[in-house]
């Protein structure tokens, strides 16, 4: 089960987002543009009041302003014995994680490089199990100034071409198809998106683990350099 693919299917179009989540091949989860199932409203039923009864009507409802007697016979009140104070028993995740609670600037700053020291390998791991695929674009440009409509054009080209370079580094990127139109004298410009994200759930358990058994390890009596080293 953990060797099984892990898929997003995410689409834009018309600034319309769609997202569908695959599992184990045949498995379809919607997780956007569900509509909301209205609720039909319940029926209350009229209770019938009973009439009231003539005598009563009439007679107004006494009221005792007098306070209540009590007997002197009767025993005193017991008054409620106070709570007792328990030990609270601070557990060992709770202890731990009161230690990593920066009371210096230096231990902020042993903290954060904690946290990037720990991203490293597992950081690799998670980005071999994942992959981007089936990306498609299409983007067209417009604008009524002809000088306008050219220079948003190219910075378009530069900024779409230059993130999927840098998505390709550590991801396995595979393009379907990308078409980048210019449309001059006009400005109704159009842009559509579509493209695929899948995880192995296998190495992101591990990616998961390997980080947060690096980061104990190097926080483990707190955050100094010269207990954890």
């Amino acid at each position: 089960m953990l060797l099984c693919p892990l898929r997003f299917q995410i689409s834009l179009k018309d600034g319309t987002l769609d997202c569908v989540m695959k599992l184990f091949f045949f498995i379809r989860i919607k997780l956007t543009n569900r509509p909301d199932k209205k609720k039909k409203p319940k029926r209350q039923k009229k209770q019938k009041q009973p009439d009231a009864l003539p005598d009563q009507a009439d007679k107004p409802e006494a009221q005792s302003d007098a306070p209540a007697q009590t007997s002197p016979d009767a025993p005193p009140a017991e008054e409620a014995a106070p709570p007792k104070k328990g030990k609270k028993k601070q557990s060992a995740s709770g202890g731990y994680l009161d230690s990593l609670k920066p009371k210096s600037l230096p231990e902020a700053i042993y903290l954060v490089k904690a946290i990037f020291a720990s991203l490293g390998k597992p950081t690799r791991i998670f980005c071999k199990g994942c992959a981007i695929r089936d990306i498609e674009i299409d983007f067209v440009v417009a604008n009524e100034d002809a000088a306008k409509c050219a220079i948003l054009y190219g910075t378009v080209n530069m900024i779409l071409y230059n993130t999927l370079a840098w998505l390709s580094r550590p991801f396995r990127v595979k393009k379907r198809r990308i078409s980048v139109g210019c449309r001059y004298n006009s400005s109704d410009y159009r842009y559509d998106l579509s493209f695929t994200v899948s995880l192995c759930p296998l190495l992101s358990l591990a990616a998961a683990i390997g980080l947060a058994a690096k980061f104990w390890w190097l926080t483990r009596n707190g955050l100094s350099e010269d207990t954890n080293s």
